[in-house]
């Protein structure tokens, strides 16, 4: 079966079976790649056990491997929901969402300069915009080509049923200093850099290649910077949260912006480490321009 149509099967399923079943089988394939997937898994292992590190815990073999188990257990969860829940409408109707500092966004909206969103491979990203465009705001999310033209298109119809606009990466510059200028939403994932130049930053106290994009914009329009999380709970609802914005009038370098972005993706994913969705060795900069597992 190509992947197309793997996860044209995983649509009809999710879409069909009530979500407690969409849930067990998503589950079920998760915990299959797993076992399969000796060299992603050893990857997530590896990250985690940074992650630990950085935080000065001590973690037992046993404990990480149920914590990269449940990682892409998570994955198979994320998966099933940005199926199940297929138009705006749903995404109320399907997921239930708490909101935590929604004035952190009100004020970010007020000042007029456009909002820009940034987030990780964490929780149910997705989700979160979707939240967004069911409110009224306009959102218009980068997105990394797919190797296979049909599975991106797949994907972009689910996100824009669900009022998501897609902007290329590598064509997107130009297109969003546009929206910022007029008041929009843009949407960026800040914990990969798919660029062709390395921009090194300290992450978990280890040197990677993080994204310059996000405070490349702010400092060029001067639109604010917000970071959002959608974070999964214990029963498979979901809280929306928002850090305190970023103003670049106030940080005014590109620098000191990105290590606030990478101070608050260090609190989030140093709290759920299995919402991380990353299953490569993230501080291998040879792997820094691979693509995460659903794409």
């Amino acid at each position: 079966m190509t992947i197309y149509w793997a996860y044209q099967c995983a649509s009809w399923l999710s879409r069909t079976l009530p979500s407690a079943c969409a849930y067990w089988l998503g589950v079920r394939v998760a915990d299959l790649f797993y076992w399969r997937d000796q060299e992603g898994r050893c990857a997530v292992l590896q990250n985690l056990r940074r992650i630990h590190e950085a935080q000065g815990r001590s973690i037992t073999d046993r404990a990480l491997q149920s914590m990269a188990r449940a990682t892409y257990r998570c994955f198979g969860k994320y998966l099933v929901d940005f199926f199940r829940l297929g138009d705006v409408n749903d995404v109320f109707r399907g997921a239930e969402v708490c909101i935590e500092h929604e004035d952190y966004l009100a004020d970010c909206v007020a000042r007029g300069r456009g909002v820009i969103l940034v987030t990780g491979h964490f929780g149910n990203w997705e989700l979160g915009g979707a939240v967004l465009a069911a409110r009224g705001h306009e959102v218009h999310a980068v997105v990394l080509p797919y190797r296979s033209e049909k599975v991106e298109r797949l994907f972009n119809h689910y996100r824009e049923r669900r009022g998501i606009h897609t902007v290329p990466f590598g064509h997107a510059a130009r297109d969003l200093v546009r929206y910022l200028q007029e008041g929009k939403m843009v949407a960026l994932l800040a914990d990969r850099d798919f660029s062709a130049h390395q921009h090194e930053a300290t992450f978990f106290n280890r040197v990677t290649s993080m994204p310059r994009g996000p405070a490349w914009l702010a400092m060029k329009t001067g639109a604010p910077v917000l970071p959002a999380f959608m974070i999964r709970q214990p029963d498979d609802s979901f809280l929306l949260r928002f850090h305190a914005p970023l103003f670049p009038e106030a940080l005014k370098t590109e620098d000191r912006i990105r290590d606030r972005i990478c101070a608050g993706l260090e609190r989030e994913i140093g709290e759920q480490p299995h919402q991380w969705f990353i299953f490569e060795d993230f501080w291998d900069n040879e792997n820094g321009s691979r693509g995460h597992r659903h794409g």
